[in-house]
């Protein structure tokens, strides 16, 4: 049995990784750029599309979709029925205009992957890494499962320039839209405003991992009076019962961590370059303690899922300060052990990361 689930897995990773290499060279090999960034969103479409099964939320998505026609009557109804009515507004919609069980899968494709793909395109100075990094860094699983939030996600990557330039009407309609599919979307918005006002620094690293333990060991208490009591579930021990995702959660702040400590060590260099860093390296910094706060229950991580984004928008800039520095034979030895050590975090994430608990790839042509 065990065997048999291993070798499962390897069979899903190497595939994946197919998956990934396929979109990188179809980008580097077309000339036309336009052409290539088209086809990546149109494989990215049909992925999520016809999977079947794939991602731990999978099948409660599937059996809301299919069943929202005996809750709701009317738009109306929809609409006033909760804060967070828009996924179950396009839901409702979706099943009473396409008469199928999987179009909900397809809807929300269609609206994150053409979204996603133009903000890397606006925002990156290097397409084709930030692509490599939306897959390695483990956004594009998350983009098969956490649908409400991935959705509010995409909306923040691409309104990021209203953050930037502190336009604070768009930010507020912009934050309004991301709420009402999740809103947990209310704290990310919240850390780029503070990060505005803060500059990043090494020391406040080391000062918001040492806030973050003391606030492992009293976040329930405080969590439990304030608006997001609606989610009293994330106070349950739910890390206790499934111990892989602890090792999963610890891993993803430790890399993360890691990760940071390394960008703000050029951090001058970086804010030079590109001054939109300044205010993701201060986010990712103040993001810290969800982090912490997801060891011990893990649903809780997500929410920095929000800020962690943009590292597929600062890690380019740090590779081509590398290049500067070190010549470029130099760069690409490095490169190849830093190729190696984001696959390795890959493969990690897909076997602790709760959200990736799949390791097949099923799709509703094989169902019976």
């Amino acid at each position: 049995m065990l065997k048999a689930m291993i070798l499962e897995l390897i069979f899903y990773i190497i595939g994946y990784i197919i998956f990934i290499a396929c979109n990188l060279l179809l980008y580097k090999m077309i000339k036309n750029k336009r052409v290539a960034r088209l086809l990546i969103i149109v494989s990215l479409i049909l992925y999520a599309a016809i999977r079947y099964n794939v991602g731990s939320d999978y099948d409660t998505y599937y059996k809301q979709y299919n069943n929202i026609e005996n809750y709701f009557s009317s738009v109306e109804e929809v609409v006033t029925s909760d804060i967070q009515f828009a996924f179950t507004l396009l839901m409702f919609l979706t099943k009473k205009y396409i008469i199928n069980e999987f179009a909900i899968f397809t809807v929300v494709a269609i609206m994150i992957y053409p979204t996603t793909v133009n903000a890397i395109k606006k925002y990156t100075t290097n397409f084709l890494e930030s692509l490599f990094l939306y897959f390695s860094l483990g956004f594009h699983l998350v983009s098969l499962n956490i649908l409400k939030q991935v959705i509010s996600m995409t909306i923040l990557l691409e309104g990021f320039k209203n953050i930037v330039e502190k336009k604070y009407f768009k930010i507020i309609i912009m934050t309004t839209i991301m709420m009402i599919f999740h809103i947990s979307a209310i704290i990310p918005i919240l850390i780029f405003m503070i990060a505005h006002f803060i500059k990043p620094t090494n020391r406040k690293l080391f000062i918001s991992v040492i806030v973050s333990m003391l606030l492992l060991v009293t976040y329930k208490s405080l969590l439990s009076i304030s608006i997001f009591s609606r989610y009293a579930i994330y106070l349950t021990e739910i890390n206790k019962d499934y111990f892989i995702v602890i090792i999963g959660a610890i891993g993803y702040f430790i890399f993360n961590t890691i990760l940071l400590y390394m960008l703000l060590r050029k951090k001058e260099k970086l804010i030079k370059n590109n001054p939109q860093n300044k205010i993701i390296l201060s986010a990712l910094i103040l993001s810290i303690p969800i982090k912490v706060l997801g060891i011990d229950n893990f649903p809780i991580y997500r929410m920095s899922l929000y800020i962690d984004q943009f590292l597929i928008f600062v890690i380019p800039d740090l590779l081509k300060i590398q290049i500067e520095e070190k010549g470029i034979e130099r760069y690409k030895k490095n490169y190849l052990v830093y190729f190696l050590i984001m696959i390795m975090w890959l493969i990690f994430s897909i076997v602790f990361l709760a959200h990736n608990n799949f390791y097949t790839y099923t799709t509703i042509f094989n169902i019976e």
